[in-house]
């Protein structure tokens, strides 16, 4: 497709329906240009705006174990026995720079602990994962 026909596309498709609304992004402190570079990748639909979030082996399970509340690196590692601590680790941080997560760091006691949740910003992602969820549910493939 064609660059400007990619352009037109995209007009069609405000960057409101790829994004949280204003007020959800201030709260998440999400910055204009991640917006603006999130809305780049909406391309022809803006469901690729989220696929490019969320997409990959494991990254989708992340958020949906987030959905309970805070947790801890060693939490999610046993939630998600599968994945490997280097690509929770490499999920967690693309989660984050993409403002989907944050990570809180704090002492306790002597020992330095860190802590994984959603920001305001992720939290309007929660509505599609459950969609997500219950999508699955109703439709899953029986096992081979």
């Amino acid at each position: 497709m064609a660059p400007s026909r990619e352009r037109a596309m995209l007009d069609l498709w405000p960057a409101r329906l790829a994004m949280a609304d204003a007020s959800a992004r201030a709260d998440a402190g999400v910055s204009a240009i991640m917006v603006d570079e999130v809305s780049e990748r909406t391309l022809v639909c803006p469901v690729n705006a989220t696929l490019d979030v969320i997409s990959g082996k494991w990254k989708p399970s992340i958020p949906c174990e987030l959905r309970a509340g805070p947790r801890r690196f060693g939490e999610l590692k046993r939630e998600i026995p599968a994945i490997s601590e280097k690509v929770l680790s490499a999920d967690l941080r693309a989660l984050e720079a993409d403002g989907i997560v944050s990570r809180r760091q704090f002492y306790e006691g002597a020992v330095l602990a860190t802590e994984y949740s959603f920001t305001g910003f992720g939290r309007t992602l929660i509505p599609a994962l459950n969609a997500l969820a219950q999508w699955g549910l109703e439709h899953a493939r029986p096992p081979r």
